[in-house]
């Protein structure tokens, strides 16, 4: 018996033959076990948070201004973030990294608007645009350099507190670390093999990330994998058993 394994990390992909369907008068036929369907349940993707800004305190406009009245809805803040969520990514440790975070009026009237400066080592806010007026025309946008600072590939989470003349709210920043890579050969092949015969392969599983990372292993018979679960450091590599059961 003859049979091709092709593995693979990812979650799509075609249907496992099963042992049913592979009967002793194909026993000399090829078997496909294709890409997909080892699926890898270890590793979990960053969530970002939906990109609408949360209010989190209402201001009296009229310790502010005389312009209390405003086209912006109340659930709304007057300055628009563009954008929505500050991305970092691929960040080096001790190294500054810069995103720029624009404010846009969406009032009719010109308004005030500031980014309180964060509370935290690793970052810190810049006022980019430069101008003589305190406040932003109507459909202006007023710029910011948010910098970052890492001492590790870590992932973070941190909140910009944004103030106008009506209400605060917060611009999520998000830093998305280091990932573990794992990798699979793209196919394992079976020699022949008498029927009714277990077969084996052993195969390397190999960490290529810069972040160590655990791997659980599914497949449907005929094929099986040992063990299922593998934790494996940066650059670390481990031994995954596929026996095969000959029918």
């Amino acid at each position: 018996m003859s049979s091709t394994v092709n593995m693979s990390t990812t979650n799509r992909g075609g249907t496992i033959p099963s042992a049913a369907n592979v009967s002793k008068a194909r026993a000399a036929a090829p078997q496909f076990l294709r890409t997909s369907q080892l699926r890898n349940g270890g590793i979990s993707p960053l969530i970002l948070p939906p990109a609408s800004p949360k209010i989190v305190q209402f201001l009296n406009m009229a310790d502010y201004t005389f312009h209390t009245a405003s086209i912006v809805p109340v659930d709304q803040p007057i300055f628009q973030p563009l954008p929505g969520v500050v991305t970092f990514e691929s960040c080096e440790p001790f190294h500054t990294a810069v995103r720029n975070l624009s404010l846009r009026n969406n009032d009719a009237v010109a308004r005030r608007v500031k980014i309180e400066q964060p509370d935290s080592p690793y970052f810190s806010v810049e006022l980019v645009t430069i101008s003589s007026a305190t406040k932003v025309a109507p459909g202006i946008e007023i710029t910011y350099a948010i910098k970052f600072t890492p001492q590790d590939r870590a992932d973070l989470t941190f909140d910009l507190i944004v103030v106008t003349e009506r209400e605060k709210f917060s611009v999520p920043v998000r830093v998305i670390g280091s990932r573990p890579l794992i990798s699979f050969p793209d196919d394992v092949v079976f020699e022949k093999g008498p029927v009714h015969a277990n077969l084996e392969k052993t195969i390397l599983v190999r960490n290529e990330g810069d972040r160590a990372g655990s791997v659980n292993l599914f497949i449907a018979p005929p094929f099986k994998v040992e063990p299922s679960f593998v934790h494996l450091g940066v650059n670390q590599a481990a031994q995954v058993c596929t026996p095969l059961v000959c029918w």
